[in-house]
């Protein structure tokens, strides 16, 4: 569907929404809902709490203040990263 109307997107999502209300309450349905609900927790605990605990590795000692990989990348010009980093992130 071409969105060349202005109002086309939000009638489209409109549609979308009606489509999913009149669902079934089906088992599939509830496990799809729990499996989404499950995934946007486990999110959020990384969001919130991956912050807080890496400095505490840090102080512990498990892990090293400095990473010598990473003071090697800062010494690369930044186009060359970007294309090592999409070389290294594009499918073979």
């Amino acid at each position: 569907m071409a969105f060349t109307q202005p109002g086309a997107a939000t009638d489209f999502a409109g549609l979308v929404a009606a489509r999913l209300d009149r669902l079934p309450f089906s088992r599939s349905l509830w496990r799809l809902v729990f499996l989404i609900s499950l995934g946007g927790a486990f999110e959020f605990y990384d969001l919130f709490l991956s912050p807080y605990v890496a400095p505490g590795l840090v102080s512990a000692g498990i892990f090293a203040g400095s990473a010598p990989l990473l003071s090697q990348l800062s010494r690369l010009p930044l186009p060359q990263l970007y294309a090592a980093a999409t070389i290294a992130g594009s499918p073979l």
